[in-house]
């Protein structure tokens, strides 16, 4: 008696089969990242910006995906969409922005054009210290564009591995005045180790008339309270 299917068509018949399956998957995956993205941006269209909005946990328990979220609105055409989608990533938290997505995102956020963008950018990769090592280059970029003090304060916060920032701190250090070169003063210390002149900026600055100034060498301090103890 002949086999009712030959070997082609069992063939045929076996590649349908794995079509309908493979395409029933990415029905039910893609249905679902839909899903997923219509939440999170009415979320989004919810967020307010305060430090306990309860969206942000939202966007916590959402994971990666809500970083991914955030990464694309950085995208937008929008200043406002990308102060807001920028602002909601720093303010997730360090165990989202150090991802591959967050960290990329923060650091593609730095060749904007909006200077708040690039601000909150920088105080996200400040939060992350060393793990941001690298946005060093466009950091530099940054800071050397002009003053920029969150930019200043993010390499001091990366430590030895922004030491090709050095030339540019060191420099902003010995401007005659300003609240930046007291961070820099703490950047330089942070990055190279112990500094006379680091040292000496600082200590002038708990003296200045500016009590902006004052407090900013304080900050700086509680950062790095060897400074006083050297």
């Amino acid at each position: 008696m002949k086999p009712r299917f030959t070997t082609g068509t069992l063939a045929i018949i076996t590649s349908i089969t794995l079509l309908v399956v493979i395409g029933t998957i990415w029905f039910f995956v893609s249905n679902k990242s839909r899903s997923q993205d219509r939440m999170l941006q009415a979320k989004f269209d919810q967020l307010s910006g305060w430090d306990r909005d309860p969206v942000i946990q939202v966007f916590r328990d959402s994971g990666q995906e809500a970083v991914a979220f955030l990464a694309r609105k950085l995208e937008s055409k929008d200043s406002t969409i990308r102060v807001k989608a920028v602002k909601a990533l720093r303010q997730m938290g360090r165990s989202y922005t150090a991802s591959d997505i967050g960290l990329a995102a923060l650091c593609a956020a730095l060749n904007q054009s909006d200077i708040e963008v690039r601000l909150i950018a920088e105080g996200a990769l400040g939060d992350l210290g060393p793990k941001a090592k690298a946005a060093v280059p466009a950091l530099i970029k940054c800071v050397s564009g002009g003053t920029d003090i969150n930019g200043v304060w993010a390499l001091g916060s990366i430590g030895p591995d922004a030491k090709a920032a050095l030339p540019i701190l060191e420099s902003k250090m010995r401007q005659e005045t300003g609240r930046e070169r007291v961070y820099a003063a703490g950047a330089v210390w942070a990055i190279g180790g112990e500094n006379a002149e680091a040292k000496a900026v600082v200590e002038k600055a708990l003296e200045d008339p500016d009590k902006h100034i004052q407090i900013d060498a304080h900050n700086v301090l509680v950062e790095h309270p060897e400074i006083s103890s050297q």
